[in-house]
């Protein structure tokens, strides 16, 4: 598989659009539709792949730049995990309907989360409650963004017009 220039610099800049928004420091209401939203874009510009990888590394790198709170450390790989399925979700289901990509990806993020939380992890309960419900709503919200942007994205020549 050939890997295009134009994939990698719309991955690069997803993935530091996504940090620049955790550095902010803006609060789990703000900062997660909105690096959701730039995981969904850039699956949508770059392919899932670059999405997947941008979503995987955002969680690291919040971690290893203090962005992230230490108590979340043990929930970084599901983070990850769920970041990255909830992109090729996002990308693969775009095809078939907008609605079908916000709702579907959301959910996948949503279980890929909760079901560790819950079932593995140790987690003080504010971290425990962070990483459940409320990854559901900012998915939803950042999916219903991306999406939003997809139509508009194309218009503008940047995105294929069957992507």
């Amino acid at each position: 598989m050939q890997i295009k220039t134009r994939s990698l610099v719309f991955a690069a800049i997803g993935l530091g659009l996504a940090i620049a928004v955790q550095a902010l420091r803006l609060g789990q209401t703000v900062t997660g539709p909105t690096v959701n939203a730039v995981l969904d874009t850039t699956a949508a510009l770059a392919g899932p792949l670059a999405g997947a990888a941008a979503g995987v590394l955002t969680p690291i790198t919040a971690l290893l730049l203090g962005q992230l709170a230490p108590p979340l450390a043990p929930a970084v790989p599901f983070i990850a995990l769920a970041n990255g399925l909830m992109v090729f979700t996002f990308a693969w289901s775009l095809r078939y309907h907008p609605v079908l990509a916000v709702l579907l990806s959301a959910v996948v993020k949503f279980g890929a989360l909760y079901i560790p939380v819950h079932f593995f992890l140790k987690l003080p309960p504010p971290v425990t409650v962070a990483l459940t419900w409320p990854q559901l709503f900012t998915a939803l919200i950042g999916g219903a963004v991306a999406a939003a942007l997809v139509p508009i994205l194309r218009r503008a020549g940047l995105l294929p017009s069957a992507a």
